[in-house]
């Protein structure tokens, strides 16, 4: 989980190496986000709670971890929700020194607008709240304490410029990894609460095709994932055409594989026959469409749908 080379030590938000909560760690789009908790394994007394923003530039590079200190064990682990603003509205909050601990925007910067971006923190009595919120992905951390009085809090953070962690890969040899394996373009590689999201454009090497790969994993139910490839081939002169994060996603109606939750996350596709024809993947508010068009050809442009083995 952890960037640091071989005999470097860990940087403040990778401390969290066996994190009993999750509430998101990963990459949407270009972004590195983490908000995640666990004890302390030399002090049962503590809990972390690591959290980062970063994207690889100077402007969103926040990160590093709190440090939770009760007056003794506390029975009850950390938990997560998605109530990323909470933080930052709800009165009563003690949290020492300058707050939010980050605030700005990401995204992509050849396809705005970018997403605002928020980490705080929130302290009271018997309890300390880590918050992140990213566009539509809002996640908490809550850590319950024994005592009477706020615990005792303090914040390590990251250095500037800290190395981005790789991004989890998908299974090996799926279609829907395939994408990925390509160096296909990421749109979320992330887990959030109790699932993980794999969703990617593909990087084909012939004009005439273009894919969209999507598969979700959540604990205790069966895996989703395919691969769509819209297919030009057949229609002479005629190139996909992708259209990026904030594009109409309408024209596809028919979705091959999804889900609402934790995040909305989809593979869907035009009907059958249309033309022009689409293809759509979604991620919360992050979109990819990719469009074929006909001019020039009555043919519609074939639509192939290969699903992961394991796949509902």
């Amino acid at each position: 989980m952890g960037a640091a080379a071989p005999g470097e030590a860990l940087a403040a938000s990778e401390t969290c190496t066996a994190p009993s909560t999750v509430a998101v760690d990963g990459y949407l789009r270009q972004t590195f986000l983490r908000l995640t908790a666990q004890r302390n394994p030399t002090n049962s007394r503590q809990t972390f709670v690591c959290f980062r923003a970063a994207d690889g530039t100077a402007a969103v590079d926040r990160g590093g971890r709190i440090l939770v200190t009760d007056a003794q064990v506390s029975p009850v682990l950390p938990r997560a929700d998605s109530d990323g603003q909470a933080c930052t509205t709800t009165a009563g909050n003690v949290f020492p020194g300058p707050r939010p601990l980050f605030g700005g925007q990401v995204g992509d910067p050849d396809e705005p607008p970018y997403a605002p971006v928020l980490i705080d923190a929130y302290l009271a009595p018997f309890q300390l709240w880590g918050c992140l919120q990213a566009g539509s992905i809002g996640a908490r951390v809550l850590v319950n304490t024994s005592g009477i009085s706020a615990p005792a809090v303090s914040v390590a953070q990251d250095a500037p410029g800290t190395p981005l962690p790789a991004a989890t890969p998908g299974p090996l040899g799926y279609p829907s990894s395939s994408c990925q394996v390509a160096g296909g373009g990421r749109q979320a590689n992330l887990s959030i609460h109790n699932a993980h999201i794999w969703a990617y454009r593909g990087n084909d090497p012939e004009l005439t095709t273009q894919s969209l790969c999507l598969r979700v994993e959540r604990a205790g139910q069966q895996p989703i994932g395919a691969k769509l490839t819209v297919d030009a081939t057949g229609t002479p002169g005629i190139t996909p055409v992708a259209q990026g994060s904030t594009v109409d996603t309408t024209p596809c109606s028919v979705t091959v594989v999804g889900v609402d939750s934790p995040i909305g996350v989809s593979l869907s596709r035009s009907p059958r026959g249309a033309n022009p024809a689409s293809i759509c993947v979604t991620a919360g508010t992050t979109k990819q469409r990719i469009t074929v068009g006909t001019a020039g050809s009555v043919d519609p442009p074939a639509v192939v749908l290969e699903k992961d083995p394991d796949s509902a």
